[in-house]
């Protein structure tokens, strides 16, 4: 251990009073259940990234100061979300966070799309929701935790 760590775990006590990283569950109406990593940095940058919202980056502050959207609905459980509800438009009854992911399998408005790439002949089109699905696939942690490297501690959050 270096003279400026040590130093740090004799005032604090813990090394991860200083930063870290620490998996919660939120417990409350529609973010019942959604896993979410807290980071937390020396420098007064928190964010959390949500587990069960393809690791996407929920609330997010820097010295105490919040950026990013925080809607009303806050961070509904993708077990929630209906994709096709609403003529495709539910994705914005679920949008909430610093960055939201979109895409993979359709991008922009909903509709009707050959369904070709798919290989299944019976079906002629799929449709699709507004920005797709993929913002409510939930992510499987391989662990998490922090790592030091040198002077540096490092958090790490590897999904699977």
């Amino acid at each position: 251990m270096t003279p400026e760590r040590r130093r740090l775990a004799e005032l604090t006590g813990d090394l991860s009073a200083a930063g870290g990283v620490r998996l919660v569950t939120l417990a409350d109406g529609v973010e019942r259940g959604v896993r979410a990593l807290e980071f937390r940095t020396g420098s007064g940058l928190a964010f959390d990234v949500l587990v069960d919202r393809c690791m996407d980056i929920g609330p997010a502050e820097h010295a105490g100061r919040s950026f990013g959207w925080r809607s009303p609905t806050g961070f509904r459980h993708p077990g929630l979300h209906e994709n096709n509800d609403e003529d495709g438009l539910s994705w914005l009854r679920s949008f909430s966070g610093l960055i939201v992911t979109a895409g993979l399998d359709h991008t922009l408005f909903g509709g009707d799309v050959p369904a070709d790439g798919y290989r299944y002949p019976p079906r002629e089109s799929v449709r699709h929701g507004l920005h797709g699905r993929a913002g409510n696939l939930p992510a499987r942690l391989s662990g998490y935790g922090e790592r030091w490297d040198g002077e540096r501690c490092m958090p790490e959050s590897p999904p699977r």
